[in-house]
């Protein structure tokens, strides 16, 4: 996830993505950052390449808190997603630390949904940085308790961390916490950015102490933080719900069949995918 380095893997690597790009009769993007790839290093045609985004169904909506962990502490604050080694679970646990021994900050449970390749050596972060009274590893859980604990935080957060890989990625977490109504925290990433829009608040890429007072912010601004949920799920419902997806991906498959009659009249790709959105 570092800079590529220009040695004989990287170079098969290119090579391949040439010839993957050069015999695509269409091309299939998540975002508009991965849509400049296939242009640009893809060398395809912008009428070539469709922007299909992962966002949630309309469907996926808040629902009742949970009793027991609204009990647990005054503030609570999410994160769902994948324990690896670039999803920034480990600055997280840094903020939380600055939280409690730098910002004196003592009132809130960081509630941590999921698991992954990294969760032993994450429980033993939370352990050495003395965090463990103010962390809750949930694990793995079915979909329905994630979406109820979900529902009962105040803030969430994305704290994977500034690299070349998650600065063009857009995250599912984002796009779950904004059908919920959530605010978020986040570092400062190009693609987080846009999706988030004005559900989000944005650290200085990487900056443990700076993202833990953002968190502070929106933990002191209740008002502010509902306006910013109410702005996430309202940009969900129109503009990245899979529903707004759905006619992108069909018009992909059309043209990738040789069915051009399916595409709407006088919409290119690019006119018609996440661009709209961006400059909401």
């Amino acid at each position: 996830f570092k800079e590529a380095r220009p040695n004989a893997v990287f170079h098969v690597l290119e090579f391949l993505e040439r010839c993957t790009f050069g015999v695509a009769d269409v091309v299939i993007s998540t975002n508009e950052s991965y849509r400049q790839v296939a242009l640009e290093r893809g060398r395809k045609k912008p009428e070539q390449v469709f922007v299909v985004r992962n966002g949630p169904p309309l469907t996926y909506v808040a629902v009742a808190p949970d009793s027991a962990l609204q009990q647990r502490a005054k503030h609570l604050i999410g994160y769902i997603g994948t324990m690896g080694p670039q999803d920034g679970v480990d600055c997280w646990l840094r903020s939380i630390h600055e939280l409690v021994f730098t910002l004196g900050r003592t009132d809130f449970l960081a509630v941590v949904i999921g698991s992954g390749d990294e969760a032993p050596t994450l429980h033993a972060l939370a352990r050495d940085l003395n965090i463990q009274k103010y962390v809750w590893f949930t694990g793995r859980i079915s979909d329905t308790d994630a979406r109820r604990y979900l529902s009962t935080v105040a803030v969430c957060v994305q704290p994977d961390p500034l690299n070349p890989l998650n600065d063009k990625s857009t995250m599912n977490k984002v796009m779950e916490y904004m059908a919920l109504g959530k605010p978020l925290v986040a570092f400062d990433l190009v693609e987080t950015r846009v999706s988030a829009g004005k559900a989000g608040v944005f650290a200085k890429p990487n900056d443990e102490l700076e993202f833990a007072r953002k968190v502070c912010q929106l933990l002191d601004d209740p008002r502010q933080a509902l306006c910013m949920g109410a702005a996430g799920r309202e940009r969900v419902v129109k503009h990245l719900s899979w529903e707004h997806s759905v006619p992108h991906l069909l018009r992909a498959y059309a043209d990738g069949l040789g069915m051009p009659a399916q595409r709407s009249k006088g919409a290119a790709p690019e006119a018609v995918g996440f661009d709209a959105a961006r400059k909401v």
